[in-house]
């Protein structure tokens, strides 16, 4: 965390910054780290929605050169603040890139008014990929308690 708040220059995009050109680059940043465009425009646009109409916020981090190295997704719902989504230019570094960006989303989640930090899932070794394994991992340092969800996926067919 001391590593990346010395080193990671964040940008916020929320109600009170709504420069669309936040949600361009983090669009194409995420297709480029995650290795596919996996969401498309209407995602987009929806997610920046509500971050324009004050629920959530983007974090966008640059190093001193302007190159951007992180990107930290959180949706607001009621009083929980939802870890939606985070990129990291991980191969640059040998440090944890994503510790600051994400705990600096935790306080300024707290400074909208948040009662809760929704890290999302965090998988068991036997029923994930390595990928989703170590994330969770990762969501665990943050985590001051567990609480498990019954989840019914409801078909639309």
């Amino acid at each position: 965390v001391n590593w990346g708040r010395k080193n990671i220059r964040l940008t916020h995009f929320n109600a009170c910054n709504t420069d669309p050109r936040g949600r361009e680059e983090y669009a194409q940043f995420h297709s480029k780290i995650a290795g596919n465009n996996n969401h498309d425009r209407i995602y987009w646009d929806i997610v920046w929605r509500e971050i324009c109409d004050g629920r959530g916020e983007l974090s966008l981090g640059y190093l001193d050169n302007g190159v951007l190295i992180a990107g930290t997704l959180v949706i607001d719902a009621g009083s929980f603040a939802c870890y939606a989504s985070g990129v990291y230019e991980r191969e640059m570094f040998d440090k944890p890139l994503a510790y600051f960006p994400v705990f600096n989303s935790m306080i300024r989640a707290r400074t909208r008014g948040m009662s809760y930090f929704d890290l999302g899932e965090i998988y068991q070794k036997s029923t994930a990929t390595e990928k989703e394994y170590r994330v969770g991992f990762f969501k665990k340092g943050f985590s001051s308690n567990f609480r498990l969800r019954t989840v019914w996926e409801l078909s639309v067919k």
